[in-house]
Formats: structure tokens, C-alpha cells, sequence
């Protein structure tokens, strides 16, 4: 059997962090601490990611629009999200319809699926 190694790629990287920081700082605290420490210590074009378990649903709205690609528009990194009462939709698309708010860049969005309560708060 034929052994080779290969590098990580960066997802697999960010999944190793971000399950890393859950093991010492339980769930919602460990995705918050790792995207902070990430926010602040490397340079990204865009952190925006979506991380759910049977509890919590968190959504990151992170992004340095100077880094967009050149192709994309300004709408290129947002995420909008819409409050139902048995559920929460998050999105990249679907602005045309009313209902939809906007997700402010530098902002997490974390769902308690057990009671649909949520709350936003800036990174």
C-alpha cells in the first residue's frame, strides 16, 4: 500500500479549529472565540460560514469587502435572515421578497433550535 501525505485544505483547517475551540470552550463560545482569533490574527477575504449541531444554529457574517472578486457585486458576501414562528431562514439570495433582514458585516446570528429564540452580536 502506497503511503503519501497531503497538505490540509482550508476548510478542513477552519473544521479542526473551530472543533478544537468547541472541546475547550463548549459550542457557541468556541465558534465565536475561534473566528475572533482568526479575525484578528490572519488576513481573509471572507470567514462568512454557517456551523450547526443539534442545538444552535450560528451564522458568521465576516468579510472584508476590499477582498470581494473582482466579477462579484456588493452583495457578493451578505447574508440575509428571516424570523418565522416555527423556524429561521438564512440566506444569500432571495432580497426581493419582504420579511428578510439584513446581516451587518462583523456580526454573529445564533439560533437556539430547541426554542427559535435568537440573538445578533458584533465581532
Amino acid at each position: 500500500m502506497q503511503h503519501f501525505e497531503r497538505a490540509l485544505l482550508d476548510g478542513e483547517l477552519f473544521l479542526l479549529f473551530l472543533l478544537t475551540e468547541n472541546e475547550s470552550n463548549g459550542f457557541v463560545d468556541g465558534v465565536i472565540k475561534a473566528i475572533k482569533s482568526l479575525k484578528d490574527d490572519f488576513e481573509y477575504s471572507s470567514i462568512n460560514s454557517m456551523i450547526i449541531n443539534s442545538d444552535f444554529l450560528i451564522v458568521v457574517g465576516e468579510n472584508g469587502p476590499e477582498k470581494k472578486p473582482s466579477w462579484s457585486d456588493d452583495l457578493y458576501y451578505e447574508f440575509r435572515y428571516r424570523i418565522y414562528v416555527n423556524g429561521v431562514a438564512v440566506a444569500s439570495s432571495g432580497w426581493g421578497q419582504s420579511g428578510w433582514g439584513l446581516m451587518q458585516n462583523h456580526s454573529i446570528l445564533t439560533v437556539n433550535r430547541h426554542y427559535l429564540s435568537h440573538e445578533i452580536e458584533a465581532i
